[in-house]
Formats: C-alpha cells, structure tokens, sequence
C-alpha cells in the first residue's frame, strides 16, 4: 500500500532541489594555490583594478562609517564621516557635482549630531552646508 500511496519523483509537484555542486578552489583560473610564488597573480589583478579617485573615496566613506543611533560608537563615526567629507572638500580639482555631494552629507551629518543632542558642532556649520549644497 505504502508504494501505490508514494508518487515517482518525476510525478511529485513540488520536488527537493538538488544538492548544489561543490565546485573545488583551485581549478578556479583566477586563483593561485596558497603555497608558492604568487607575484603573478598580484600583477595580473592590479592591472584589471583601477584606482578610485580620491574624491569618490571620500565621498563614499561616510556611508561606510555611520553607525546607528543606538550604537556606542555612532558619535564617533560621524565625527569620521564628518572628517572624510571635509578633507573631500578641500581637493584642489573637484568636480561641482562631487562639491555639491560633500556639502550636503555635511549638513546631512550635522543634523545627525544636533540630533543626539551632543556638544561640539556649531549650528552655523551646519547651516553654512545647507546654503552651499
């Protein structure tokens, strides 16, 4: 009875998926084994990487760095945050868009700290980035 109860695997409507494959790490062509001379995969892959500008590092920083507001370091970080995005804006060469980007995540960031309630940044600082963004 058991057997006319039980349908073939192909009949069933909602199979088990399959077992994924286990794909090993070195038949990889873009990785090296571990031991051994690696020189040729450091130029290889710093030939294909380009560098960021700094500007779009600094820029991005901020997004990396923030903490939550309930986190004991969440001054901190945007006290880096705050950092990053004032050493964006004294680039010699940034594009206006790039200028634009920096002086509002400053007044971004400073609302963020009036937020918390803590000492150490001036209201004016923070109005000065909201009229220039």
């Amino acid at each position: 009875m058991t057997a006319s109860v039980r349908a073939s695997s192909s009949d069933d409507l909602n199979p088990r998926p399959h077992k994924r494959l286990r794909h090993e790490f070195l038949e990889s062509p873009n990785v090296a084994p571990c031991s051994g001379d690696q020189s040729h995969l450091h130029e290889s892959s710093s030939s294909s990487l380009r560098r960021l500008p700094p500007a779009t590092l600094l820029l991005s920083l901020p997004t990396l760095l923030v903490h939550p507001k309930n986190h004991k370091m969440h001054l901190q970080s945007l006290s880096y945050a705050r950092h990053a995005l004032k050493r964006c804006l004294a680039l010699p060469s940034l594009e206006p868009v790039e200028e634009c980007r920096a002086w509002a995540g400053l007044a971004e960031l400073g609302m963020m700290w009036l937020d918390t309630g803590a000492e150490g940044l001036a209201l004016d600082e923070v109005e000065t980035a909201l009229t220039k963004a």
